[in-house]
């Protein structure tokens, strides 16, 4: 599975992943299908409301300064994680 985007790319925009994999796709026989985010602002500030009001809260289950990333990483792949990680910069 391939999240997130790259910057530029005159030519792909940012796609250069999704590409190569689709291309790659078709010759190892495996599916991969793509997926593109619309984001609409309207649904942004519902989701902005819902948390600022506390229907919904984020599960942070702690945090790391920026030079134990790696700690963060290796909590995390060990399954020691229940929410999110997230870096103090």
């Amino acid at each position: 599975m391939l999240v997130g985007g790259e910057d530029g790319g005159r030519l792909t925009g940012g796609m250069d992943r999704q590409l190569r994999r689709l291309a790659w796709s078709l010759v190892a026989g495996q599916r991969f299908r793509g997926f593109l985010n619309k984001e609409r602002g309207v649904v942004l500030e519902q989701v902005a409301d819902l948390i600022e009001s506390g229907a919904v809260t984020p599960r942070l289950d702690r945090s790391y300064p920026l030079d134990r990333a790696q700690d963060a990483t290796r909590a995390r792949e060990a399954g020691d994680v229940r929410g999110k990680v997230a870096l103090v910069v």
